[in-house]
Formats: C-alpha cells, sequence, structure tokens
C-alpha cells in the first residue's frame, strides 16, 4: 500500500522478500452454460443461461492480486472435465470451479477430486453454500463452489479469500463485523449459518434483499455487505442487534 511505501522508504529499507502471485484455475461446468456473445437462440432452447459465475469470480481474483488460467465451460461430463483440469494441474497453484457439486447423477466434481487426491469437505452447515466441496487435487487445494451464483459468491468469500490469505502468508485476521440494529424480521433453522444480502439504510438500521434466491443475482449488486446468523440464531426481530460482514472486508 502507499503507506507502507512511506514507511520502507523512511527506514531506508529498499528491497523487500515478496511472495509469487498465486496462479488460479478457473473453471465453469455446466450443459446449460453458455459464453456471452454465443450466437444462440434462446427459443430453441430456453434452458441455456449464460455463464454468470465464471466473471464474477475472475474479477474477484484478480481483484485479489492472483494470476488467472481461465478455462472457460465444460459440459457436464466427467472425463472432459477430469482432462480440463488435469491438463493445467502442474501449472496452477490451486482450483476454484462452479457447478457439478450437488448430488445429481452429472454431478461429477466430488468423485474428480476423490479420483485423483483427497475429498476433505462435502457439503457445509451455510445458506447459501451447502453443497461446496474442498480437497486436494494432485496435492493442490480444490474449492468446487455451488452452481447458483450467489452461492458461489458467498462461498467465495468466505472460504477462497481467508486461504489465499494464508497460502499469500497473511496473518489472517477476523473479518470486521459491525453491530448494527435489523429493520427485518428472519426466522431460521438453529445448527447452520446464514448469510444475507444486506445494506446499511439512511437510518443506520440493516435492510435484507426482498428474495433469499440463490440465482437472485440482482441482489449483490443491491447489497453492500452480508449479514452473518450464526448456527445458534434461531429468529432475528426488528430493533435486534445483527452482526454486518461490508464487501470491503473483502477488497470489493
Amino acid at each position: 500500500r502507499p503507506q507502507d511505501i512511506a514507511l520502507l522508504v523512511s527506514a531506508g529499507i529498499k528491497k523487500v522478500e515478496c511472495k509469487k502471485r498465486l496462479r488460479v484455475g478457473l473453471l465453469s461446468t455446466g450443459d446449460e452454460l453458455i459464453d456471452l456473445g454465443e450466437n444462440i437462440n434462446f427459443d430453441d432452447d430456453p434452458t441455456l443461461i449464460y455463464d454468470s459465475n465464471r466473471p464474477m469470480i475472475l474479477n474477484l481474483l484478480s481483484r485479489w492480486n492472483l494470476d488467472i488460467i481461465n478455462l472457460g465451460i465444460v459440459k457436464d461430463n466427467y472425463k472432459k472435465i477430469n482432462e480440463k483440469i488435469n491438463s493445467v494441474s502442474d501449472d496452477v497453484d490451486l482450483f476454484v470451479t462452479t457447478g457439478g457439486v450437488s448430488a445429481g447423477n452429472k454431478d461429477y466434481l466430488s468423485k474428480i477430486i476423490m479420483d485423483n487426491g483427497k475429498l476433505i469437505v462435502w457439503r457445509v452447515a451455510i445458506k447459501p453454500g451447502r453443497p461446496m466441496a474442498f480437497g486436494n487435487f494432485n496435492n493442490k487445494p480444490f474449492f468446487a463452489l455451488p452452481g447458483n451464483p450467489v452461492a458461489a459468491f458467498v462461498c467465495s468469500l468466505i472460504f477462497v479469500y481467508p486461504s489465499i490469505n494464508l497460502m499469500l502468508g497473511k496473518i489472517e485476521k477476523p473479518n470486521r463485523k459491525l453491530r448494527l440494529k435489523s429493520s427485518f424480521v428472519k426466522k431460521k433453522m438453529l445448527g447452520r449459518t446464514e448469510y444475507l444480502r444486506a445494506k446499511i439504510s439512511d437510518q443506520g438500521l440493516v435492510d435484507i434483499f426482498h428474495s433469499e434466491g440463490s440465482g437472485r443475482i440482482s441482489s449483490l449488486s443491491w447489497s453492500d455487505g452480508l449479514v452473518e446468523l450464526d448456527e445458534n440464531t434461531a429468529e432475528i426481530k426488528k430493533g435486534d442487534t445483527v452482526d454486518f460482514i461490508p464487501y470491503s472486508n473483502f477488497g470489493i
């Protein structure tokens, strides 16, 4: 940062040891995905959707000063996904993928991780983001994020960001949480942490987006941060104090 440069120069330090930038292999999976700009008639196949996850996460990773190998989109095919990932496994420091990680008959990512290394985590007690998987692929960390855009975004912030900091040798600090009063009511399941897209109102209260659907990408643009409701919370009433995590914590 500029202030760090000033401190180094004032102390007469000309050279410092730095960590090498990490290289990330980024891949989207799904039969339904197409790249923006493809000449597609959606009337002929209304199941198709633009791949919004990869551009979103690519931008996130770039803001975190990482080098990205963009692996594009691979259809739901075990052999093709496995070949694509293996083709760059010697050239990257970690993998981030989206989609193909639930329990459907075309969700291959967890098996691919197991067949090439070790599946350490599959399914986490958070919402959104339950089907996320984490493991080692040829001794490289592998984050298999959910296909739903909001879940992929939340998991990137909560899991990928602190892990990257640790790989870079940074001393991880707890997320700066603001304790603010809520303007909403909410009931939730015990035993699960929930992250709600939220923003601070002009009155200093926390508002949440009107819909919790993981496909509501507009909620990400609308919000300024996340409200974190821990596993021991069952109900929030108007005026209750909640934890608000600003997106600025993550450099966005």
